[in-house]
């Protein structure tokens, strides 16, 4: 199976389960085209992150406030910001990209399958509870490398997820570092913060550099290696420096 690397921009907004609650609450105007920066929403009471989104002529909505989870549209719209709010202010802030062609599909499948693979090695055996299942809240990072220019594409996104979901809630971040801080103080049992940081992908084998973060005292650092097979991908091992606590 021949590989070769490419990365595409896609909208980013997290798979949220939705029970009957009412669509979300939007505003703004047409797409902005202002620079995408979505951490500058983040620690605005709602009002304020509001008014800057309108400022900014980008359309925004919620995707979640308090415990009150919104339905969403599924459709593109460059540009929108879809907020995330805990007690009025905002905790995360998802901006959509101009989704471009894919890539080809042999290797765009073989990247998602590689990504899924690792992600549920890392979260099931090399988690440093001796492999036992313990988490069932999953916040991965929404970019390869928290590149903002390297979001993960939609069979990224979805090969995770399934591969994720049978243990529990999966979502996917804009910043895993600023999710750890806002996480550090206190972190809910079962919640694992994951970040994909390098990415190498040739034709007979590929490495993969990820982050687990579980706690103040609780997380993992570790760089797979894997190689194709005719069932997908075979986790050989790691590679170079592990850290773990």
């Amino acid at each position: 199976m021949k590989l070769r690397y490419g990365i595409t921009a896609v909208v980013l907004i997290a798979a949220l389960a939705v029970g009957g609650i009412a669509v979300a609450l939007t505003g703004g105007g047409d797409a902005a085209d202002t620079p995408i920066q979505p951490d500058s929403f983040v620690g605005l009471e709602l009002t304020e992150a509001a008014s800057l989104a309108e400022d900014q002529n980008r359309p925004w909505r919620i995707a979640r406030q308090d415990d009150e989870i919104f339905a969403l549209t599924d459709d593109l719209v460059p540009g929108r910001v879809t907020f995330e709010i805990d007690d009025g202010v905002v905790t995360g802030a998802e901006v959509e990209q101009p989704s471009e062609p894919p890539p080809d599909d042999d290797v765009a499948v073989a990247r998602a399958d590689l990504l899924a693979a690792a992600l549920h090695r890392l979260t099931t055996v090399d988690n440093s509870f001796g492999g036992r299942v313990v988490f069932d809240d999953f916040r991965v990072g929404a970019f390869l490398g928290r590149d903002p220019a390297q979001p993960l594409t939609a069979p990224d996104r979805d090969a995770i997820a399934a591969a994720l979901s049978k243990y529990g809630r999966v979502r996917f971040i804009a910043d895993p570092s600023a999710e750890a801080r806002a996480l550090f103080d206190e972190t809910p049992p079962g919640v694992a913060v994951l970040s994909i940081d390098r990415l190498l992908m040739l034709d007979d084998r590929a490495e993969i550099e990820l982050s687990l973060w579980c706690g103040s005292l609780c997380g993992v650092y570790l760089t797979y290696e894997a190689a194709p097979t005719d069932a997908g991908w075979d986790i050989l091992g790691t590679t170079g420096p592990i850290a773990v606590s």
